[in-house]
């Protein structure tokens, strides 16, 4: 948010505390619910760092605005003053209590075992676009950036960001070898950054100073367990590491097998008549990662238009709880949201190393997800490392014209 719209909005926050303290009665009128209509959130990461949640009461459900994205929650339950949202796909929900014009309550990451607990308030009648907003800014930081994450390992350091700005407002999203940050929204106000993600998973928030042509002493915060530091500068021909250059197989395998359980708990292998006699893709993902779904939802379309073209596909699902009741759900939810008609099988821990135990074939399991092309006789093709979503514009088309390519050289 804006300098002005930030003041704005923490006279409200003040008044949502306040009211918070209130007795129980003032939240439990008869008949009240949610008013229709415009919502603004934050989301207390700490004591001084916030991010923005947007959000519409509409019809019986609740749509979060994510940048360009639109999240559909539906799944909401209403007890006496209070109101669960549970949202689509992911682990995760709100639960607070609730008038006409106020929510106050937390934030619950299920998929995370540690800091997934996160203070929440909203106001109704509230948007971003009816707050008080500033001059549009003299400078313009429309194009692509070199982005250095200070924290990561050599092979995930390298970023790309890749931003459009119009006015004082912004969006765009960072390209890294181990997939996108997705959708985010934000602004440039008196020469600061700041872009934020909220998707049900993401809890994103960037902060800049701009400088010129670069963007320096950029901090990174992941919802309440991480806090990293970036920096980058303007850089048109900005790239990454060839996707199909970080997994590879290892020495003396030329085949690709495995057996995992569906979440039926029956066991499927390559060797099935299934997949006899085709070629097969094979998607390493977990229903906690927000890439993946990405992903998954482009798989999805693309089987069920195609899936009578000799091609299969199998998801691999490497989960954060290995609670086989927990993940057996979360999978049917994943399989009902997207439409799909492939097998998606519980793989084991999404710990890398752990993972990777699972495919001894691979020199390693780098990122979720990772995308396995296997011809007819079940030998590596080209094994893609993580994915570049709708978010990135022009390099997921390029994907889409890449992944056909493959796709065609498999049959």
């Amino acid at each position: 948010m804006s300098t002005s719209s930030t003041l704005f909005f923490r006279f409200y926050l003040k008044v949502i505390l306040c009211l918070a303290l209130l007795p129980l009665s003032v939240f439990s009128k008869t008949n009240v619910k949610p008013k229709p209509g415009n919502w603004v959130g934050i989301l207390q990461l700490n004591d001084t760092v916030e991010l923005p949640v947007i959000f519409m009461f509409e019809a019986g459900k609740i749509i979060f605005v994510n940048g360009e994205e639109k999240i559909i929650a539906d799944e909401i339950t209403f007890e006496k003053d209070s109101i669960f949202i549970r949202m689509p796909v992911f682990d995760s929900e709100f639960r607070c209590r609730f008038s006409e014009k106020i929510l106050t309550g937390f934030f619950y990451n299920h998929a995370r075992k540690n800091k997934n607990i996160i203070p929440f308030q909203a106001h109704y009648g509230l948007s971003i676009s009816n707050l008080a907003k500033p001059n549009a800014p003299s400078l313009n930081i429309t194009g692509k950036y070199h982005i250095i994450f200070d924290d990561e390992d050599p092979n995930s350091k390298d970023a790309v960001g890749v931003f459009t700005q119009n006015g004082i407002n912004l969006s765009g999203t960072f390209l890294t070898t181990t997939g996108d940050y997705r959708f985010l929204f934000g602004e440039i106000v008196g020469g600061k950054f700041s872009l934020s993600a909220f998707d049900g998973s993401h809890l994103f928030l960037f902060k800049a100073i701009v400088k010129g042509d670069s963007l320096v002493n950029g901090d990174f915060f992941s919802g309440q367990h991480y806090h990293g530091t970036w920096h980058g500068w303007k850089e048109e021909n900005a790239k990454l590491l060839p996707a199909d250059s970080l997994t590879f197989l290892n020495p003396g395998f030329d085949k690709f097998d495995f057996t995992f359980p569906d979440e039926n708990g029956k066991n499927i292998s390559l060797t099935d008549e299934r997949f006899k006699n085709k070629s097969v893709i094979i998607q390493l993902m977990g229903s906690w990662c927000p890439n993946c779904m990405d992903e998954t939802k482009f798989l999805s379309n693309w089987y069920n238009k195609n899936r009578n073209n000799n091609i299969e596909v199998v998801a691999l699902a490497y989960e954060r709880f290995l609670d086989t009741t927990i993940v057996n759900n979360n999978i049917r939810r994943l399989k009902k949201r997207f439409d799909i008609n492939y097998p998606v099988l519980f793989a084991g821990s999404s710990d890398k190393k752990e993972a990777a135990l699972t495919l001894p074939m691979l020199n390693r399991v780098f990122a979720f997800p990772t995308t396995i092309f296997l011809n007819k006789e079940k030998r590596v093709v080209k094994i893609h490392t993580g994915f570049s979503g709708p978010a990135t514009g022009e390099e997921y088309v390029k994907f889409i014209e890449w992944f056909e390519n493959i796709v065609n050289k498999l049959e």
